[in-house]
């Protein structure tokens, strides 16, 4: 529906065919602005459907390769030897977390955990910071809120504890960290208001 929606010219604000219609861009499990939605978009532009559903495959198995690369790359930024390093990445990309929700906007966020850590530990430098700002905008738009909010949560503990040792590394890192949550304005707006409105604040 969403990819439908952007192809008609249209942004997808709101979805009429959920009950008696709900907000589509404020609920980032629907990913209206996920670039990984807006990917397979493009893919359906180029080749209707059934390229569509290709890339859903395809994309499916990139976020496992992302996330095994990423869980490398951190393990080695941490000082681990090559060994060690891909027991790291077997062992996080083929997690049953990131298998069972591959195809659910759980799985969108999660491999991006290694890459926002892998941002924050190469923050001695405003690259590495940029970096962690990149990997953890996209986490956010991935779709899920709760799971970008642990991975946001776990790097932000992480730079603390970089802080301790490295005053300019560790306010570097969470400098990027607030660049990123910036960056994911234009989801976490809508979706600050759809919660302000929703039936279960309401009921609490």
């Amino acid at each position: 529906h969403v990819a439908r929606r952007w192809l008609s010219g249209e942004l997808p604000l709101w979805n009429p065919l959920l009950y008696a219609g709900a907000p589509l861009l404020a609920n980032p499990q629907l990913g209206a602005l996920d670039p990984q939605v807006l990917a397979l978009v493009g893919l359906e532009a180029l080749g209707g459907r059934t390229l569509f559903d290709r890339g859903f495959a395809f994309l499916a198995w990139l976020r496992l390769a992302a996330a095994a690369l990423g869980a490398y790359l951190l393990a080695r930024e941490l000082g681990l030897r090559r060994g060690g390093a891909a027991l790291a990445a077997i062992t996080f990309g083929g997690s049953g977390f990131l298998i069972v929700w591959l195809s659910h906007s759980l799985g969108h966020v999660a491999p991006l955990l290694p890459w926002v850590l892998l941002g924050v530990e190469r923050a001695r430098s405003w690259r590495g910071a940029a970096g962690a700002a990149l990997a953890l905008a996209l986490a956010i738009y991935g779709g899920h809120p709760e799971t970008a909010f642990y991975v946001g949560a776990c790097a932000g503990v992480w730079s603390l504890a970089i802080l301790r040792r490295d005053r300019t590394h560790g306010l570097r890192a969470l400098a990027g960290l607030g660049l990123g949550t910036l960056l994911a304005a234009a989801s976490l707006v809508p979706f600050a208001e759809y919660l302000a409105h929703s039936g279960a604040l309401v009921a609490r």
